[in-house]
């Protein structure tokens, strides 16, 4: 409707041309497969005008709702250490025309990550439910950037389905740096929630343990990020899992038995008055993934 400068659209979806077991075979290199339906879209305060006369995308508001979707990767397929993705940020600075959009919102949506693992017979998966986003200032024009201020995601989620994590990204105005900053909090889950990934991925299996509450913040930049986590939980066992020959299994059960001696079972200390333990994070970039495996 160009009279209120609306777009909207009912439905969509990207299918893909081949199955999980196909793809990677097909495109011949490791990349996410990635299926997705869409139940409605709504743009407010297109500018036509600016787009032909002035040739850059103005845009008010995004609403995107039910957004359901499954990224599939099949880590036997062979790597791609030519590829160096650009962060968000970096790609709208490349853009040849204008853009800025105030807000784009995500709503009643999910997605389902699932990575199937060397060697793996059944691939891990972490599912995200119940899904709201807002992202504001996606913009490349300087005075926009300086006037609203540098790009922002704000996001929150059933985390494995198990626990409510809210994430809150903060990028700089500097839209050629991959600098950015993260922090977010997690209230009460089970554990054993992590086993949809972890027993296919890393042959770990959680036989207990509950999280009452999680907080952390870090700074990223082009080689890494750093910060501290407070991570608050108890009854903590773990189990190591592997397909090992019968004389291997007393080999494993040691590990087992080594790793929930290693593995402090409550933090803080049961039955102190201790405060809980504070880690720092210190993670290392791999130039050749993106920034969902960075924030990951």
């Amino acid at each position: 409707n160009v009279g209120d400068k609306k777009i909207i659209v009912n439905g969509l979806k990207l299918i893909p041309q081949f199955d999980k077991l196909e793809f990677g075979k097909k495109v011949g290199k490791q990349t996410d497969r990635l299926e997705m339906g869409i139940s409605r879209v709504e743009i407010e305060g297109f500018d036509p005008e600016k787009f032909i006369l002035e040739n850059e995308i103005c845009i008010r508001s995004i609403l995107i709702d039910e957004l359901v979707l499954n990224a599939y990767r099949d880590k036997n397929v062979l790597f791609d250490y030519s590829h160096f993705p650009k962060y968000p940020q970096q790609s709208i600075a490349a853009l040849t025309m204008g853009l800025n959009i105030a807000k784009i919102e995500i709503r009643n949506s999910s997605v389902l990550y699932e990575q199937l693992a060397e060697e793996a017979d059944y691939p891990g998966a972490v599912p995200i439910n119940n899904l709201y986003a807002t992202i504001t200032n996606v913009s490349n024009i300087k005075n926009v950037i300086e006037e609203k201020g540098p790009m922002k995601w704000d996001i929150r989620s059933n985390f494995f389905d198990a626990g409510l994590l809210e994430v809150e990204v903060l990028f700089t105005k500097n839209i050629h740096s991959p600098d950015f900053s993260i922090k977010g909090k997690m209230g009460e889950m089970d554990m054993k929630a992590f086993n949809s990934l972890i027993e296919n991925t890393d042959n770990l299996r959680i036989d207990n343990g509950i999280i009452n509450s999680m907080t952390f913040h870090a700074e990223a930049n082009e080689e890494y990020a750093e910060g501290e986590i407070v991570l608050v939980y108890d009854s903590l066992r773990i189990t190591g899992l592997k397909k090992i020959r019968e004389k291997e299994k007393e080999e494993l059960g040691f590990f087992s038995a080594l790793a929930n001696v290693v593995i402090r079972s409550f933090n803080p200390p049961r039955k102190s008055k201790e405060e809980p333990k504070p880690m720092a994070i210190f993670i290392e970039r791999d130039k050749n993934k993106g920034i969902f495996n960075y924030l990951a």
